[in-house]
């Protein structure tokens, strides 16, 4: 559990360095702080998890929510209007389901060359 929190923590400074990145190729003013406070005072929605039976289903409750807050950060903090902010969080949403995509896709890939060669 310790070592979720800390890789959520540096995974959540790599996350709104890479939507800062982002919104300044689309117009956008703000810092990475600028961007991190509103953030992370909404990340404890993600505690929704522990909860038994429904943590999964919550879990994506959560990400859905989190994606609306970092659209209106991106709005009011970052100087972008609505549609810009849209397509700045289109596309890190994209890349990362793409990242873990091809993650489950190599972890899959060495699970049947192993079953195969063993």
């Amino acid at each position: 559990m310790v070592v979720g929190a800390v890789l959520y923590a540096l995974l959540s400074f790599v996350l709104t360095g890479l939507l800062n990145v982002l919104a300044r190729l689309f117009g956008g003013t703000s810092t990475v702080l600028e961007l991190y406070r509103p953030l992370g005072l909404a990340t404890p929605i993600y505690w929704v998890q522990a909860v038994p039976l429904l943590g999964s289903f919550l879990g994506v409750l959560a990400v859905l929510y989190f994606i609306v807050v970092a659209g209106v950060t991106l709005e009011t903090a970052g100087g972008l209007d609505r549609p810009r902010a849209v397509a700045v969080m289109g596309i890190l949403t994209g890349v990362s389901v793409f990242l873990v995509l091809v993650f489950f896709a190599m972890l899959g890939s060495l699970m049947i060359f192993r079953a195969l060669f063993s």
